[in-house]
């Protein structure tokens, strides 16, 4: 695609260390500076994210798991959208 760039980050050079893999027969990871920078601008980035993410509203499904179906049948029919059913297992 025009104006896309494809990249590849593997998580353990995140942390700017050398890394291998099964050592000493495995791949070895050399330091990787930006893949430690994208990581910290992604913490930087971790509050502005969370005041902007909001969890949905709760849906309760009360009865504990005898009524478990009512909730399991409302996702198959459909008939949730935009909240999350928890059961009460009380």
């Amino acid at each position: 695609m025009d104006g896309v760039e494809v990249d590849f980050l593997l998580g353990y050079t995140a942390f700017n260390q050398e890394f291998q893999w099964l050592p000493p027969f495995g791949p070895k990871f050399a330091k990787k500076p930006s893949d430690n920078e994208a990581l910290r601008r992604f913490y930087r980035s971790l509050p502005d994210i969370s005041e902007q993410l909001k969890p949905p509203p709760l849906q309760k499904i009360e009865g504990g798991l005898e009524n478990l179906r009512v909730g399991l049948d409302l996702l198959r029919q459909g008939k949730v959208s935009g909240t999350k059913l928890v059961a009460c297992l009380e």
